[in-house]
């Protein structure tokens, strides 16, 4: 692609579970209370994609059981005018260990 024009993405939102309680998180970008999400890397599995990106942002190691949902997301247009095409595919995960925290900065805050 060249320019401004949209780029395809391929997301993962991780819904982790404990306890009866969600993993939920407070963006530093625009504040918003959200569930772990990221990009999928080339070559990498989905579900091995909200893995990682749970241990990345929250600090904590989960099991990715099953997609619950996939879904497009509307066109994102950046500050800069390049724009985004995200196909989301979210996952039920269940916790295994590790107090979450915001471990990369792309939280302020996370917790059950």
């Amino acid at each position: 692609f060249v320019g401004t024009r949209p780029l395809p993405l391929v997301g993962v939102t991780a819904v982790v579970e404990h306890e009866g309680m969600l993993l939920l998180g407070r963006r530093s970008d625009n504040g918003a209370l959200t569930p772990v999400t990221g990009i999928v890397d080339p070559g990498e599995e989905p579900a091995d994609a909200a893995v990682r990106e749970a241990a990345e942002e929250a600090g904590v190691v989960i099991v990715a059981e099953r997609l619950a949902s996939v879904h497009q997301i509307p066109r994102v247009t950046y500050e800069n005018g390049d724009q985004s095409d995200y196909l989301d595919l979210t996952f039920r995960c269940r916790w295994i260990s590790g107090d979450p925290f915001p471990a990369d900065g792309e939280m302020t805050d996370i917790a059950w």
